[in-house]
């Protein structure tokens, strides 16, 4: 059986000032957004060079704080059927959906993910432009005059999707970014896959250039090997 194994986990709080572009869009944005970063993959997809399963960072929830916990509880559905678990076995659903409260309070600015990350990409991925609603659609073409788009081929019988690549470099960006959360995956970009011990330890190091000295100066966004 497949099942989805995560290792690191990370969250993104950005202000409403970050993210608003023009002043009709502050009321829609009145409270913080987050990004939710989980990095792990499925037990069955080999790395040739490593031997080990294949393993990404990836957005898994993007919105507001309800939004987001909202997503996170309906994720953790999948830990009851052993469809998600860490590196050590099974994880039970209200420890998954706790263990990522804990990272809202320890979550790095944007520009604090910026520098760990060492990217300021991401990728929404769109399914094919007809399964998507009205609105779906009408966004869709937005980013196509902004963005491009780069069609990829159907994957093991799946649909085939658009993906756009959005740099995290602008308050017009970010309203994408969110945007497209409703409609689109969002997703990665390679640079973020490669090396989550130094992402990680480049975190701690944001982070702790902002904190005062004690015994938590890390993000929980941790090894979950224990």
């Amino acid at each position: 059986m497949s099942y989805f194994i995560e290792t690191h986990r990370a969250v993104v709080k950005i202000p409403t000032s970050e993210i608003a572009h023009e002043d009709h869009d502050r009321n829609r944005f009145a409270e913080p957004k987050y990004l939710f970063l989980s990095r792990g993959g499925d037990n069955n997809l080999i790395d040739n060079d490593t031997n080990a399963f294949s393993k990404a960072w990836s957005v898994i929830a993007a919105g507001s704080i309800h939004d987001c916990m909202r997503k996170i509880v309906e994720t953790s559905q999948h830990c009851e059927g052993g469809g998600i678990k860490y590196v050590n076995g099974d994880v039970k659903p209200e420890n998954f959906i706790k263990a990522y409260r804990k990272e809202i309070k320890n979550s790095l600015t944007l520009e604090q993910f910026n520098n760990a990350f060492g990217s300021s990409d991401l990728k929404a991925v769109f399914k094919e432009k007809e399964m998507l609603g009205h609105s779906g659609k009408k966004f869709f073409v937005e980013l196509l005059e902004r963005y491009k788009g780069t069609p990829e081929e159907s994957f093991l019988g799946m649909p085939p999707t658009v993906s756009f690549k959005i740099p995290i470099n602008s308050p017009q960006n970010l309203f994408d970014i969110f945007e497209a959360a409703k409609h689109a995956a969002i997703q990665s970009t390679s640079s973020l896959d490669d090396n989550a011990g130094y992402v990680l330890s480049r975190v701690n190091q944001e982070k702790s250039l902002n904190s005062q000295p004690s015994k938590h100066t890390g993000i929980r966004g941790r090894d979950l090997s224990i």
